[in-house]
C-alpha cells in the first residue's frame, strides 16, 4: 500500500506545474466578460478570452460558480482590504490610528478597480445573491469593526468622551466621505490624488476630535 501511494504521489508530481499567470489571465477575462455581459457567458468563452485551454480553467476552478466566487472575493478585497491591520493600528496614538485607517478606507474607495468591483458585485447579485451579500458584508465590516475598536479604546483611555461608539464611527466616516466621494464613484468627479485624500482624511480626523475629545 505504501508503494502504491508513493507511485501515485510521483505521478502527480510529474505532471506539468500550473502557471500562476494563467490564473490571473482567467480572472482578468472573467472581469471583462461580467462587466460587458453580466453572467451571460460560459467557461469556453472565459478560456478563449484568457488565451488558455478549457482544461486550464478546471485546474484552478471547480466550476463557473467557484470562478465567480473568486472574482467576488477579489472585488470585496478591493473595497475593504482583507489583511489584519489591527495589531499595528491599535498601538498608535489615537489621531495617527484614525488617520491611517481613514487613508486605507478612502484610498480603497478611490481606486478605479474598486469601482469596477462594485459594478461586478451588482451584475452578479441576481444569480448569486446570497454569496454576494455574504462577501460584501464581510468586506464592508472589516474596516468599520477596526474603527469601532479604535473609538472604544479611545473612550477607555480617556482620549474620547463616553459615547455611542457606532454613532461616533458613523460621524467620522461621514466626515471622510463628504459629497465628493459619492460624486467620484458616480463618475462626475475624477479620482482624487493621494494628497487630496490625505487632506480630506486629516480634516475629518481633526473635526471628529473637536467633537469627541473631552
Amino acid at each position: 500500500m505504501q508503494v502504491h501511494s508513493e507511485l501515485g504521489a510521483t505521478r502527480r508530481r510529474s505532471g506539468r506545474p500550473r502557471n500562476p499567470e494563467s490564473r490571473v489571465r482567467l480572472l482578468d477575462a472573467g472581469r471583462m466578460l461580467i462587466l460587458k455581459h453580466g453572467l451571460d457567458f460560459n467557461i469556453e468563452s472565459i478560456a478563449v478570452n484568457a488565451g488558455v485551454a478549457r482544461r486550464t480553467f478546471y485546474s484552478y476552478f471547480e466550476d463557473k460558480e467557484a470562478f465567480v466566487a473568486e472574482l467576488l472575493r477579489d472585488a470585496e478585497t478591493a473595497i475593504g482590504k482583507s489583511q489584519d491591520k489591527s495589531a499595528g493600528i491599535l498601538g498608535k496614538p489615537l489621531a495617527d490610528a484614525l488617520y491611517e485607517l481613514g487613508m486605507d478606507y478612502l484610498s480603497g474607495i478611490s481606486l478605479r478597480k474598486e469601482f469596477s468591483g462594485t459594478r461586478l458585485l451588482a451584475s452578479t447579485n441576481k444569480t448569486y445573491s446570497s454569496l454576494v451579500e455574504r462577501l460584501f458584508l464581510e468586506a464592508r465590516s472589516r474596516d468599520i469593526a477596526l474603527l469601532t475598536r479604535i473609538v472604544e479604546q479611545g473612550m477607555a483611555n480617556g482620549r474620547l468622551i463616553s459615547c455611542d461608539a457606532s454613532q461616533a464611527v458613523g460621524d467620522i466616516v461621514g466626515l471622510w466621505h463628504g459629497a465628493e466621494v459619492w460624486q467620484m464613484m458616480m463618475g462626475s468627479l475624477p479620482t482624487p490624488s493621494h494628497e487630496e485624500t490625505s487632506r480630506r482624511v486629516r480634516r475629518g480626523v481633526d473635526m471628529f476630535l473637536c467633537i469627541y475629545e473631552p
